[in-house]
Order: structure tokens, then sequence, then C-alpha cells
């Protein structure tokens, strides 16, 4: 069986593309840092490590916060925060939950940090 996928309460085909730095945030809550790299929605004619357009959104690298349901066999993505215009982690980057409840990513080819509340 497989599992179904959601993003923002609508079905998807994928939540991430070049995901890694996945940390468990609570029970069945997880947080990852999404490169957004070769993007296969992104629309034809966009070079992967641009941001393009989909859905009306710039697509860009980004941490996404998803919680998943094991009974159900759902992953939702419940939060995500993409990171300003230019700066694209084509590879590395990391995302972490503070203490505050704050997130903290790096975008390490661009050499950016950025707290998000």
């Amino acid at each position: 069986h497989s599992a179904s996928l959601h993003r923002y309460g609508h079905p998807a085909s994928a939540l991430f593309y070049k995901a890694h730095g996945i940390e468990k945030i609570g029970d069945n809550h997880f947080i990852i840092f999404d490169n957004d790299y070769h993007n296969v929605t992104r629309p034809s004619g966009e070079k992967a490590g641009q941001p393009g357009v989909y859905e009306g959104k710039k697509v860009l690298s980004r941490v996404v916060e998803m919680r998943v349901d094991p009974v159900l066999r759902e992953v939702r993505e419940i939060w995500s925060w993409q990171a300003p215009a230019g700066h694209l982690a084509h590879q590395m980057g990391d995302a972490d939950r503070l203490p505050n409840g704050n997130t903290v990513a790096s975008f390490t080819n661009s050499y950016l940090v950025s707290e998000v509340t």
C-alpha cells in the first residue's frame, strides 16, 4: 500500500524535490530542507537552479513541515517557508526547529542564514 500526499489540503504527486536534513520535531511531525532542485513540476523552459513559477508561486528552496498519519497512510504538508528571491540552494542547506519554536534555515550556496517565526 502506498501513502497519499497532501499539499495544503490538496492531493499532490510530490511534496519536495532533492530534500534532505529531515528532523523529527514531535510525534509524527517533521521538518525537512527542500532544495527544489530539478523540480519536475517547473514550467517548461525554466532551467534547474533558477526560480520558476508553479501554481502562481515562485519555486525556490524552502523549509517544509509535515505531519505523518500512519493510520491513514498520509503525509500532509502543514507549513513551509520559502527563501527570499535569489536564494536557491541547489545543494546542501539545512533547517532546525529552535527551542523557542522558531525555525532556522541555512542556504549554504548563497551564504544565507535566516530565523523564521
